[in-house]
Formats: C-alpha cells, structure tokens, sequence
C-alpha cells in the first residue's frame, strides 16, 4: 500500500557540478540529478534488526542476505535466512571469511584466510552448507604463487568474478570451476578487479592504469563509461544498468539506456529497475540522515520510509528486486556522531577498493545489521 510520506529538501546539484557531470561519461549523454525530492509517492518501510556488529552485503530476492559479522575474534561471514543468522564455515585451517554475494540460488561468495587480512587468502564459494575452494589464476614461471584472491559477484547461471594475484599486483578473474583465468581486453591482461556480472554474463570492473583507476565493461563495451574512476566497486544489473564510482564531487553514476545520471550518492548496490541505494555525500546535510533510494528519478531518506526512525542512521548497501534493502545501522541514542563517522569513512575507504578486507573499527556495541520490508 503507498501512502505519502514527509520528504526533507535536499540541495539540488552545483553549476560546478553539472559541468563535471557532463564529462563524466564517454559516447553517451550524461543527465545531472539534482537532490530536490519530488511529491511522488513511496512504500513505507518495516523494519528488522538483524543483530548487533552484522555489515551485511548483498540480499538476493529470496531475502537471504550475506555479509560480515565482527563480533568474533576475527571477521566472520554470515549468512541471515528465515529469520536466523548462520555463520559460514572457512576452509580447514582458517579462521576469518567474509561473504561479499549471494544470487536467487543461495549460492553465497566471499574469501576465506587464516585470520583477518592474512595470506593465504582464497576466493570461495559456500553452498548447501559447504565451502569450497575457487582456485587461483596460476603464476607465470618463476613468479611467487597467486595468494590474495577475492569472489565478489555471482549470477544466477553461478558465474562467478573477482580478483586473483598477489598483494601488489591483481587481475580481474573469472573464476571457472577448475580453472581461474584472467580477463583480456584489448590484446591486455587487466590488472585490477572485476566487481560485478550479470545474468548474461556481462562482467564490469576496475583495472589499474598507468596513473588511474579506469573502468571496463566486458565482452560488451558500455556507451556510458566514465574515462577514469576513484576506484571502487562497479555494479551492473540484468537490465545491463550500470553504476560506476565517479570523481567528486558526483560519487556514483548511473547508466541507463546509454544515458548517464549523475547521482550526489556514494552508490552502494542496485537493482534490476535501477533503483539505487547508498549514502548521502552533501556536506550540509544532518549526520544521522544518510542513508537514500534512488529510485524513478527521486531521491528519498530512508528515515522518512520507516517509522519511528527518527534516531537511527542507516548506511544501505543493497536492494533486491523485491525493493527490500538491507546494510547496517547505527543508534543515535546510544552512539557519539564522531564514532558513526569513523564507522562510515571505514565503510566508504572499503568500497572505494574492490580489494578491500572487512576489519570494520566497532567503538561500541551500538551498530546492527537491518532489513527493510516494503510494507
């Protein structure tokens, strides 16, 4: 059922930005979108805690969500289904993981090592219950063994992409069962991170250029790439949408039908309508009031979707296709703003490197894993 809901003015995009807006993008328009909110009218939200010191990652359109649980002596990854929160076993030996995604089969993927940021580190693949081990890209002749690896996406069809080298250099890697090899493009072996795949196998990513981050698309170019990235995590949906990290002061960029929007957010996840979740970057704006949707051209604060929010601040990290939203929290009762601030600079310097580790700094037992549930 929709009702209307109090919407707060955000200030709309500067002339300064706007011009950057319009060269963000290559071989297709760039639209810059203001942060006014429109009269439209929005689901109200139900809340769910999921659980103290939980950062989940992705939630698939079953609503099982993955991701992180720091309340262990290292970095654990969970998986929340049916009501309950399960944690995921590592490989023998190890004792850290963290899932980064999940598709609509339950299959969850993520990185498994011997404690929090330790080598080896492996990509892996958990289902029904199990871990297995996704291998590594082999070294060339003579060179150390491939031992930081990450899975960060996963299709339906079990596709699965990420990274695979060592702590200096890495390539984006499809991880073929059996056989993990690195993407060429251009005749050239990419160095960097593949961030996110489709159901048609359309891949995006971050490669390391001489002096950039740069964007790719793979095997199919995209009409709406920025030329250079501040790195971070590229998402692309089974519509082909795409969102990239863009230069400050945009910080995400929607690409839809080869028209580029340019959003005033930090870009956290996506779903197949293009709906987008992720944070607000106007320096005015209240502290606790962070968390947005993009969705249909509007932006909205997730306070104003839920009751009886006024004294939390959400940080959403993903939307399913069922518009459920899940990402982490924090009491405003209960938490100083200068440890939320700490907890958000940590979140945004992770997604800002798709070869990020989970060791999220936890001031105080005050930060919980939600979900949110159209009502």
């Amino acid at each position: 059922m929709e009702r209307g809901i109090a919407r707060r003015e955000i200030r709309g995009i500067t002339a300064a930005a706007v011009a950057l807006s319009v060269a963000a993008c290559s071989g297709g328009g760039v639209v810059p979108q203001g942060r006014s909110l429109s009269a439209a009218h929005f689901p109200q939200y139900r809340l769910v805690v999921l659980g103290e010191s939980l950062f989940p990652e992705k939630i698939n359109d079953n609503g099982v969500i993955v991701g992180s649980d720091s309340g262990h002596p290292t970095t654990v990854a969970f998986e929340y289904s049916a009501g309950q929160v399960m944690d995921l076993p590592q490989l023998p030996g190890d004792t850290s993981s963290e899932a980064i995604d999940v598709n609509n089969h339950n299959q969850i993927v993520g990185q498994s090592s011997p404690a929090a940021g330790a080598l080896p580190m492996h990509a892996v693949l958990w289902q029904h219950g199990h871990v297995t081990d996704l291998g590594a890209v082999p070294p060339a002749p003579g060179s150390p063994p491939n031992d930081f690896n990450d899975a960060l996406a996963i299709n339906n069809a079990g596709e699965i992409v990420g990274y695979s080298g060592t702590t200096s250099t890495t390539y984006a890697t499809v991880f073929s069962p059996g056989s993990p090899h690195p993407i060429t493009l251009g005749g050239s072996v990419l160095q960097g991170a593949a961030t996110g795949i489709n159901d048609e196998g359309e891949i995006v990513g971050v490669s390391i250029g001489p002096s950039a981050f740069v964007p790719f698309a793979y095997p199919n170019p995209v009409t709406c790439l920025p030329p250079t990235t501040p790195g971070g995590f590229a998402l692309i949906n089974d519509s082909n949408d795409t969102l990239w990290p863009a230069d400050a002061p945009l910080a995400s960029v929607l690409c839809e039908n080869g028209i580029g929007v340019a959003l005033r957010m930090f870009g956290n996840g996506m779903n197949a309508r293009g709906d987008v979740v992720g944070q607000n970057t106007e320096p005015n704006e209240p502290p606790f009031f962070d968390g947005l949707l993009f969705s249909n051209g509007s932006y909205f604060a997730l306070n104003d979707l839920v009751s009886n929010a006024e004294n939390i601040d959400f940080v959403p990290t993903s939307i399913n296709n069922e518009g459920e939203i899940t990402g982490f929290a924090f009491s405003r009762s209960t938490t100083a703003a200068a440890n939320v601030a700490r907890v958000k600079q940590w979140y945004r310097s992770a997604r800002a490197n798709p070869r990020h580790h989970f060791t999220p700094p936890i001031p105080d037992n005050s930060e919980f894993g939600f979900l949110l549930v159209p009502e």
